[in-house]
């Protein structure tokens, strides 16, 4: 079967992404791999948790509301779908997964962020798009 990664951030996925995601995936009848990467870094021992949330019992409530819908639209449209939350740098563990899983492609949004910015901060889809072993769908 094939398989699509498809990282996603605190921002979640518009509506607009999903509905081309899901296009996509009864297309070529593919199950989906939503995954989750919480920035660490591990040499200055920081942690960068959005909405809030704390690595406790809480954890998955705080992440529930953005990694739920996904799921389930895609599933209620026929789709499998199976997630991962991790640790550590997003462009690395996004690359990493992707080769552990078999992934077949990753679907991945852009934040429009200009030259500048790009340049100055680097990008994960950036660092994706060059580094992947596999097609990856930029949706912008």
């Amino acid at each position: 079967m094939y398989k699509i990664l498809l990282p996603i951030d605190s921002g979640g996925l518009c509506a607009l992404h999903l509905e081309s995601v899901k296009n996509i995936a009864s297309k070529f009848k593919a199950e989906i791999l939503l995954l989750h990467v919480i920035e660490y870094d591990f040499n200055s021992y920081t942690v960068s948790l959005e909405a809030g949330a704390v690595p406790n019992d809480d954890f998955d409530k705080a992440y529930q509301e953005f990694i739920d819908v996904p799921k389930e639209f895609l599933t209620d449209n026929g789709i499998k779908v199976d997630v991962i939350i991790e640790l550590g740098k997003p462009a690395n563990i996004i690359l990493d997964r992707c080769e552990k899983e078999n992934c077949d492609m990753i679907m991945m949004c852009t934040h429009g962020m200009s030259l500048p910015k790009r340049f100055l901060l680097g990008s994960v889809t950036n660092k994706v798009v060059h580094h992947a072993k596999v097609p990856v769908l930029v949706l912008r």
